[in-house]
């Protein structure tokens, strides 16, 4: 188990290292900046042509309707289609509404996916715990409209998927006191 553990952290501190986390770049080469209203060059209000236009610059782009459900593009690497999605964004009435990004991109305060949950919270105080079927997203009273999800595998199992109606503040407490927790996506939701 320690063994695992540590091989984790170099794996993870390699991967860090290879893709520059102090200056999230895009494929491409631009900066991918996360703002209240978009994250990279997808923000909130756009229509569905043209997030697919800016994503399959870079990604293999699937538009999906589901039936009953809302509307979204999927983005996935090129090379690994099979892969889960990079970037999703849903759709009401042919505006995006909703961006979760796996994509390596920061705020103006250098923070987003790839940092500890420790290092958001010493920038923004403590954050908000709001469990998911994805998992759980934090928010910070000091970026308003984006909540950010901790890798689940950073979370001890007795932990990880609980209910928001059964969750007590003890378990919340433990959750965010994970301070080695490592984010890995961001969500934008309009207003």
């Amino acid at each position: 188990m320690k063994i695992y553990r540590a091989l984790r952290l170099v794996v993870r501190a390699l991967f860090m290292l290879a893709f520059g986390f102090a200056a999230p770049r895009l494929a491409c080469g631009e900066a991918c900046e996360i703002n209240r209203n978009q994250v990279g060059a997808v923000r909130i209000g756009m229509s569905r042509t043209e997030v697919l236009r800016l994503l399959s610059a870079r990604y293999a782009v699937a538009d999906v309707a589901s039936r009953g459900a809302t509307r979204r593009v999927e983005a996935r690497p090129r090379q690994a289609q099979s892969s889960r999605p990079i970037v999703i964004v849903e759709f009401d009435r042919d505006r995006a509404f909703l961006i979760d990004s796996y994509e390596r991109c920061a705020t103006k305060d250098g923070v987003g996916p790839g940092l500890r949950l420790g290092e958001f919270q010493r920038r923004y105080g403590r954050g908000n715990l709001d469990p998911t079927d994805l998992g759980y997203f934090i928010s910070f009273a000091r970026q308003p409209g984006l909540t950010f999800l901790i890798d689940n595998q950073d979370v001890p199992k007795p932990l990880r998927g609980l209910l928001d109606d059964a969750i007590t503040a003890g378990e919340e407490s433990q959750i965010l006191s994970l301070s080695r927790a490592t984010i890995v996506a961001v969500r934008v939701e309009g207003r």
